[in-house]
């Protein structure tokens, strides 16, 4: 999970976070030849848990641990006009068995430095990128699944 190709970043105007802190980990992942698959913030953005659907669907440890979890976010991080939480690493997690999401390949490198520090640049190495996501499928396996 990383990256931000045809939306904002979340850390700076071109970077998402996990891109930014370490892009030079980013950067040995695209050189080490193995296939590379990133689920951006174009496709985890659009995977969101309204914070009035926490009241309802939470009852057992594990589910009122997750919801305490996203109610600590909103307290912590939350903007008071927006009102719901980006699943980010569960989609990603959930992909890796599911098919919520559709890919297209690019060649590309991560900015390490100045304005372009973690943003994705075009550049030689092949990854595949979510540039979609079946949310609404998404959504519905990953609360029937936390329970």
């Amino acid at each position: 999970m990383g990256g931000a190709f045809n939306v904002p970043g979340n850390q700076t105007a071109k970077a998402e976070f996990n891109f930014f802190q370490d892009p030079e980990a980013v950067g040995s992942v695209l050189k080490a030849g193995m296939p590379v698959f990133i689920v951006p913030l174009d496709v985890t953005g659009k995977c969101l848990i309204e914070k009035s659907d926490l009241k309802n669907i939470f009852q057992n440890k594990t589910e009122i641990f997750a919801s305490n979890l996203i109610k600590n976010w909103y307290k912590i991080f939350g903007d008071k006009k927006k009102r719901y939480f980006e699943l980010y690493d569960p989609l990603t997690v959930a992909a890796l068995k599911n098919d919520f999401l559709s890919f297209k390949k690019s060649f590309i490198d991560i900015g390490v430095k100045g304005k372009d520090k973690g943003a994705i640049i075009k550049g030689k190495f092949k990854v595949n990128f979510a540039f979609s996501v079946n949310h609404i499928a998404f959504l519905k396996f990953f609360l029937n699944n936390i329970r």
